[in-house]
């Protein structure tokens, strides 16, 4: 709850920067869960997945063109392997 507070803050603040939620699998969808239910008109993106459907989000909605997007995911949540996998893609969400 703490975390979902502190990025609803920084927003409130017009701090847009894509937030990452690195976390165990297991929990993935009930930090999804928590966001919908404490701020639903944030979008939140799970990086979940075959590195193929992956990229596909890379390519499409997390592209970093579309970072002034107001459509933009500003939470994106991981498992430790992808962002481990893919730590310069996520890199390059952030620039």
């Amino acid at each position: 709850m703490q975390v979902i507070a502190l990025i609803a803050y920084l927003r409130r603040i017009e701090i847009r920067a894509p937030f990452l939620i690195v976390t165990p699998i297991s929990t993935i969808h009930s930090w999804l869960r928590e966001f919908e239910k404490w701020i639903p008109s944030l979008p939140v993106v799970c990086l979940v997945g075959t590195v193929a459907e992956r990229e596909a989000m890379y390519s499409g909605q997390l592209h970093p063109r579309r970072r002034n997007d107001p459509h933009f995911p500003p939470v994106i949540i991981a498992s430790y392997q992808v962002a481990i996998e893919d730590e310069k893609k996520l890199n390059n969400i952030g620039k």
